[in-house]
């Protein structure tokens, strides 16, 4: 596989760059809780959302995983990569999902930043 930029990636690259920089910026705030408990709480919601994640999506890797050593063919191989990195993208999902659930019950709410 190439890893040389083509134009088609470089755009979409830009792009996803203008897209990000027009999008509005959040911040978590609840208003009885000091910075340093609300860094406090992030950093404890950061680490179950990611223990949550692993654990649901554990035995999806290791099959995965699985299928991609006994993989007989290249195309075999690419499927199953293409399968994990699809995993991937859900578990990051799931990972935002968890935090945000975490940050909620904590009584913290998004607001935009101007």
């Amino acid at each position: 596989m190439s890893t040389t930029a083509t134009p088609a990636r470089l755009l979409l690259a830009l792009l996803l760059l203008a897209v990000g920089a027009c999008a509005p910026r959040q911040e978590w705030v609840n208003p009885s809780v000091s910075l340093s408990q609300r860094s406090g709480d992030m950093h404890d919601c950061q680490t179950e959302a990611a223990w949550r994640e692993r654990r649901q999506n554990a035995y999806q890797r290791d099959r995965i995983a699985w299928d991609a050593y006994r993989a007989r063919t290249p195309s075999d191989r690419a499927f199953a990569n293409m399968r994990m990195h699809q995993l991937d993208t859900l578990a990051t999902m799931d990972r935002n999902r968890f935090f945000e659930h975490c940050m909620s019950e904590r009584g913290y709410r998004l607001r935009d930043v101007d």
